[in-house]
């Protein structure tokens, strides 16, 4: 199967409710991506894999797909914005499942800058709204 082909694999199974089918299918496509040089797309399909992991409760499977996906796209000097804030965001999620509210914090702070750079409104409001949630506990 081809990336691409693995991808749609991927957002199949994750429609079914196929959690671990779906975030191996993104793995594989991240795999496939890799060997053509594609970075980004690389980045992109460890990313959902990550928040696939994390929707079926595997947090500590999920937190290296979010570290190796925000390295790939911190190296690359063409990120699209909105695909950086994403993965932040995934993490900044992750982060307060696993009681990591500084990381949190500060992941959540660099996805707000993101959105708001991107005009992309449900992305500005779920991290204003989450931050205010982590300051009201501290």
């Amino acid at each position: 199967m081809t990336a691409v082909e693995l991808v749609e694999k991927g957002r199949s199974e994750r429609n079914a409710g196929n959690l671990t089918a779906a975030a191996d299918s993104y793995k594989r496509a991240a795999d496939a991506f890799h060997l053509a040089a594609q970075p980004l797309r690389e980045a992109h399909a460890i990313r959902h894999s990550g928040d696939i992991l994390q929707a079926a409760g595997e947090l500590t499977t999920a937190q290296p797909c979010y570290e190796e996906a925000l390295g790939i796209y911190r190296r690359h000097p063409e990120v699209p914005p909105l695909d950086l804030a994403n993965a932040i965001a995934g993490y900044a999620r992750l982060s307060e499942k696993l009681n990591h509210r500084q990381r949190a914090v500060t992941l959540w702070k660099d996805a707000l800058d993101l959105y708001t750079q991107c005009s992309v409104q449900p992305g500005i409001d779920e991290a204003r709204g989450r931050l205010d949630d982590l300051a009201a506990r501290s």
